[in-house]
């Protein structure tokens, strides 16, 4: 008997036949699933249930439930740039400013990278963050070298962004389409030295991405009204599948 979360006919089936047979001798058994496209296209992470009933003419020596957890595919390759690793590593570049992002991967084209993670309850969405609880951070958009000078550093920022960029299809099966920078407001952590407290950056902006190159392009505007420089800084940046030689 299969239960859980979303469990239904059109959501995931049981391929193997019910009685589940097990050969005289056999220690083990496949029971056989298949994931159909979920009725919830907002709900990417579901879980299931699988209870062998017991009867008055067998004895189950082990437990009898196994709790699983399975996903409905993104409809965009999100994978090429949040693999599914402990820390996915995500190269990118920027020109710190409103000019084109330079070629090459000199210290002009803005180096970095950070921990970027495919959304598990969101189809199509890409967050950065530190995936370790606790203060664990991770350099989104260079803002640890952006904010170096208002006394920020790698170890305080504890900048985490669950979700950032929403990849959206140009049509149906199309390997390329826009980017939406989530809009949000990110709070940075100065070093505990400097005695300043924490303070918060707008983001907002737009792109494309295509998953035939493997290059995300977005320009992200800050709000840096708490730092005194407006409300609209433009920055452009790189997010590339492969890091630049």
């Amino acid at each position: 008997e299969i239960s859980g979360d979303g469990a239904t006919e059109t959501d995931l089936r049981i391929l193997t036949p019910s009685p589940l047979t097990i050969p005289a001798g056999a220690t083990e058994a496949t029971i056989r699933l298949q994931v159909a496209d979920g009725v919830d296209p907002e709900r990417l992470e579901r879980m299931g249930i699988i209870e062998i009933l017991e009867d008055d003419w067998f004895e189950l020596t082990e437990r009898r439930f196994y709790n699983f957890v399975y996903s409905v595919p993104h409809t965009a390759a999100v994978e090429l740039w949040a693999p599914n690793l402990a820390f996915p590593i995500l190269w990118g570049y920027t020109s710190f400013g409103p000019e084109p992002v330079p070629e090459g991967s000199g210290l002009d084209a803005g180096p970095h990278f950070a921990f970027a993670y495919a959304s598990r309850t969101e189809p199509n969405i890409i967050g950065m963050f530190n995936a370790v609880p606790g203060t664990s951070s991770t350099n989104a958009l260079n803002m640890v070298r952006i904010y170096a000078d208002d006394e920020v550093s790698s170890a305080s920022a504890r900048i985490s962004i669950p979700e950032l960029f929403k990849l959206i299809p140009e049509s149906e099966g199309a390997t390329f389409g826009r980017v939406e920078v989530i809009e949000q407001r990110v709070t940075i952590t100065r070093r505990s030295s400097s005695g300043l407290p924490p303070f918060q950056i707008g983001l907002s902006g737009s792109g494309t991405y295509d998953e035939d190159t493997g290059i995300i392009l977005v320009d992200v505007f800050f709000d840096e009204t708490e730092l005194g420089n407006g409300a609209s800084v433009l920055r452009r940046y790189s997010y590339e599948s492969k890091k630049r030689e």
